[in-house]
């Protein structure tokens, strides 16, 4: 009775971290870094920076995100930030320069880029959830299937990534100082940007972890 019992239960796939392979470990690693990353990316306002000097003792610095931006009266005891998601900018009349609202029709690349940097940050997030799955469901471990769709959703999400990064960092410069001709203007690229660079390598590294667990099941299955 008991060796019955032993041979069922002997049968059942066995799931979890512990049954995973090293290159499936890796992978999970490498997702979650990414996606934290991506969300550090996604919530700061330090995608892009625009410096405007006034004539008088007061500038402006404002630090500009995918969702909002933080305008900063510059002045001799130091810069006074004021941080306003885009549908919600009322500036306290700390400034003598004019806010420059990146949102508005004239920059729709602008709107271009938040949704590319959307759907790239939804594949990492999605691609986690799948790889948690494939790990601890019964259902999906050893799915070819799951791990195409994995490696799938890593190439995409890195790609809609870069791509709204080059779209920034292009026009962020262009359009910025072209459109506001007549007024003083410095512009910066921040360290969000980067962030999303960094986000957009680790799903590619992710992604190639996903494809040499394929070889590894395929060669498996030509050894049966």
């Amino acid at each position: 009775m008991m060796d019955d019992i032993h041979g069922i239960y002997s049968g059942v796939e066995k799931v979890g971290i512990r049954y995973t392979s090293k290159r499936i470990k890796f992978g999970l690693v490498i997702l979650i870094i990414a996606t934290l990353v991506d969300i550090l990316s996604f919530s700061t306002a330090a995608w892009g920076y625009i410096i405007q000097v006034s004539k008088g003792p007061y500038s402006s610095d404002t630090s500009y995100g995918l969702w909002h931006s933080c305008p900063g009266a510059v002045m001799i005891t130091g810069t006074i930030w004021e941080c306003n998601s885009y549908y919600n900018i009322n500036p306290r009349g700390l400034f003598t320069v004019t806010y420059i609202d990146i949102t508005a029709d004239t920059h729709g690349w602008f709107k271009v880029t938040q949704a590319v940097e959307t759907l790239g940050f939804i594949g990492t997030v999605t691609a986690l959830l799948i790889l948690l799955g494939y790990i601890f469901s019964r259902s999906l471990h050893e799915s070819k299937l799951a791990l195409l769709v994995l490696m799938l959703l890593g190439f995409l999400s890195a790609g809609f990534i870069i791509l709204g990064v080059i779209m920034f960092a292009v026009m962020w410069d262009v359009d910025i100082l072209g459109t506001y001709v007549g007024i003083h203007l410095e512009v910066h690229l921040g360290y969000s940007m980067v962030l999303a660079l960094f986000a957009c390598a680790l799903d590619i590294v992710a992604a190639c972890a996903v494809i040499a667990e394929v070889r590894r099941i395929s060669h498996d299955d030509d050894d049966l």
